[in-house]
Protein backbone atom coordinates (compact mmCIF):
# COMPACT_ATOMS: atom_id res chain seq x y z
CA UNK A 1 0.00 0.00 0.00
CA UNK A 2 2.86 2.46 0.82
CA UNK A 3 4.29 1.94 -2.55
CA UNK A 4 1.22 2.61 -4.52
CA UNK A 5 1.00 6.34 -1.94
CA UNK A 6 4.61 6.89 -3.17
CA UNK A 7 4.06 6.13 -6.70
CA UNK A 8 1.06 7.99 -6.69
CA UNK A 9 2.79 10.70 -4.91
CA UNK A 10 5.26 10.94 -7.51
CA UNK A 11 2.57 10.69 -10.32
CA UNK A 12 1.02 13.80 -9.17
CA UNK A 13 4.11 15.56 -8.47
CA UNK A 14 5.27 14.51 -12.01
CA UNK A 15 2.08 16.12 -13.17
CA UNK A 16 2.42 19.45 -10.83
CA UNK A 17 5.69 20.09 -12.70
CA UNK A 18 4.50 19.22 -16.13
CA UNK A 19 1.47 21.03 -15.91
CA UNK A 20 3.62 24.12 -14.29
CA UNK A 21 6.37 24.36 -16.84
CA UNK A 22 3.67 23.97 -20.10
CA UNK A 23 1.62 26.44 -18.88
CA UNK A 24 4.44 28.77 -18.40
CA UNK A 25 5.58 27.46 -22.23
CA UNK A 26 1.88 28.22 -23.09
CA UNK A 27 2.23 31.84 -21.44
CA UNK A 28 5.27 32.54 -23.41
CA UNK A 29 4.17 31.20 -26.71
CA UNK A 30 1.32 33.73 -26.32
CA UNK A 31 2.95 36.55 -25.30
CA UNK A 32 5.60 35.83 -28.39
CA UNK A 33 2.53 35.12 -30.63
CA UNK A 34 1.26 38.61 -29.77
CA UNK A 35 4.80 40.29 -29.93
CA UNK A 36 5.24 39.16 -33.80
CA UNK A 37 1.66 40.56 -34.47
CA UNK A 38 2.73 43.84 -33.06
CA UNK A 39 6.33 43.94 -34.91
CA UNK A 40 4.19 42.70 -37.85
CA UNK A 41 1.85 45.55 -37.95
CA UNK A 42 4.73 48.16 -36.57
CA UNK A 43 5.94 46.89 -40.10
CA UNK A 44 3.10 47.34 -42.17
CA UNK A 45 3.10 51.60 -41.00
CA UNK A 46 6.61 51.71 -41.94
CA UNK A 47 6.54 50.15 -45.48
CA UNK A 48 3.38 52.10 -45.73
CA UNK A 49 5.37 55.54 -44.91
CA UNK A 50 8.20 54.46 -46.87
CA UNK A 51 5.62 54.49 -49.93
CA UNK A 52 3.90 57.79 -49.43
CA UNK A 53 7.74 59.33 -48.88
CA UNK A 54 8.52 57.90 -52.39
CA UNK A 55 5.23 58.87 -53.94
CA UNK A 56 5.69 62.65 -53.04
CA UNK A 57 9.80 62.20 -53.74
CA UNK A 58 9.99 60.80 -56.81
CA UNK A 59 8.25 63.24 -59.23
CA UNK A 60 10.06 65.99 -57.74
CA UNK A 61 13.40 63.95 -58.50
CA UNK A 62 12.62 62.96 -61.56
CA UNK A 63 11.98 66.63 -62.74
CA UNK A 64 15.49 67.42 -61.48
CA UNK A 65 17.68 65.57 -63.32
CA UNK A 66 15.10 65.56 -66.51
CA UNK A 67 16.90 66.38 -69.70
CA UNK A 68 16.68 67.19 -73.54
CA UNK A 69 19.89 64.58 -74.08
CA UNK A 70 19.06 62.01 -71.71
CA UNK A 71 15.71 60.59 -73.37
CA UNK A 72 16.57 56.82 -72.47
CA UNK A 73 17.27 57.70 -68.94
CA UNK A 74 14.46 60.43 -68.53
CA UNK A 75 11.69 57.43 -70.42
CA UNK A 76 12.71 55.12 -67.52
CA UNK A 77 12.77 57.52 -64.53
CA UNK A 78 9.20 58.42 -65.62
CA UNK A 79 8.45 54.61 -65.67
CA UNK A 80 9.91 54.38 -61.79
CA UNK A 81 7.91 57.14 -60.95
CA UNK A 82 4.34 55.04 -62.27
CA UNK A 83 5.28 52.04 -61.02
CA UNK A 84 5.90 50.59 -64.67
CA UNK A 85 9.56 49.63 -64.27
CA UNK A 86 10.66 46.20 -65.02
CA UNK A 87 13.45 44.07 -63.76
CA UNK A 88 16.05 44.54 -66.96
CA UNK A 89 14.83 48.33 -67.11
CA UNK A 90 15.71 48.82 -63.29
CA UNK A 91 18.88 47.21 -64.19
CA UNK A 92 19.71 49.83 -66.73
CA UNK A 93 18.59 52.89 -64.72
CA UNK A 94 20.56 51.68 -62.14
CA UNK A 95 23.76 52.03 -64.12
CA UNK A 96 22.51 55.19 -65.81
CA UNK A 97 21.86 56.73 -62.47
CA UNK A 98 25.46 55.76 -61.38
CA UNK A 99 26.97 57.45 -64.48
CA UNK A 100 25.08 60.83 -63.82
CA UNK A 101 26.20 60.62 -60.52
CA UNK A 102 29.92 60.72 -61.82
CA UNK A 103 29.45 62.72 -64.37
CA UNK A 104 27.18 65.52 -63.60
CA UNK A 105 28.48 68.29 -62.47
CA UNK A 106 25.30 69.35 -60.50
CA UNK A 107 25.10 68.98 -56.69
CA UNK A 108 21.23 69.11 -57.37
CA UNK A 109 21.22 66.88 -60.15
CA UNK A 110 23.57 64.33 -58.63
CA UNK A 111 21.67 64.39 -55.26
CA UNK A 112 18.61 63.42 -57.33
CA UNK A 113 19.96 60.85 -58.63
CA UNK A 114 21.27 59.56 -55.75
CA UNK A 115 17.78 59.80 -54.10
CA UNK A 116 16.27 57.88 -57.46
CA UNK A 117 19.65 55.13 -57.33
CA UNK A 118 18.43 54.62 -53.83
CA UNK A 119 15.19 53.86 -54.43
CA UNK A 120 15.52 51.45 -57.65
CA UNK A 121 18.32 49.45 -55.45
CA UNK A 122 15.49 49.24 -52.65
CA UNK A 123 12.92 48.03 -55.13
CA UNK A 124 15.61 45.43 -56.75
CA UNK A 125 16.49 44.01 -53.46
CA UNK A 126 13.03 43.53 -52.12
CA UNK A 127 11.64 42.23 -55.31
CA UNK A 128 8.70 45.08 -55.37
CA UNK A 129 9.21 45.44 -59.72
CA UNK A 130 7.00 44.06 -62.19
CA UNK A 131 8.32 41.28 -63.98
CA UNK A 132 9.87 42.23 -67.90
CA UNK A 133 6.76 40.90 -69.23
CA UNK A 134 3.97 42.51 -67.27
CA UNK A 135 4.36 46.03 -67.85
CA UNK A 136 2.27 47.99 -70.51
Amino acid sequence: MSDILAILALVISVLGIAATYFGFVMKMSDRQSSFETKVSERMAKVEANSDIFWKVLEPHMAAIIHSPIHRDRDELVDKLVHNCITISEASTLISMLEENIRENGDNSKKLASAFLLARVKALVTTGNLLDDNNCT
